[in-house]
């Protein structure tokens, strides 16, 4: 039987490697920086971009986030400015009303 030491060891390179998919976040789906960046949760939630209102829509992106799992893709919606898409439809509004700023 592993010590628990041996088996920590082996978890080390396998969350280093989940961490690598964490590279490109959000933020970065556009060529222009996002109005505002939240993230939701502490050890499991969303990390978001938002920008109000770019060549006439509104775009939201965002991933899962997992500080043991790593991240998802990101995923980008867009809708006429004014509008909501239907990430924020889901959570009843501006999801960074509530999330706290990245890098916090």
């Amino acid at each position: 039987m592993k010590s628990l030491g041996a088996r920590l060891l082996l978890l080390v390179p396998l969350s280093l490697a989940l961490e690598g998919c964490c590279d490109h976040g959000p933020e970065e789906a556009l060529s222009t920086p996002p109005d505002r960046e939240c993230m939701t949760g502490v050890e499991v939630g969303d990390d978001i971009a938002i920008w109000d209102c770019v060549d006439q829509q509104h775009v939201v992106a965002f991933r899962r986030a997992s500080a043991l799992f790593g991240c998802s893709a990101v995923q980008v919606q867009r809708v006429p400015c004014g509008q909501l898409t239907p990430y924020e439809q889901a959570l009843d509004g501006d999801p960074c009303e509530y999330g706290r700023p990245r890098g916090d």
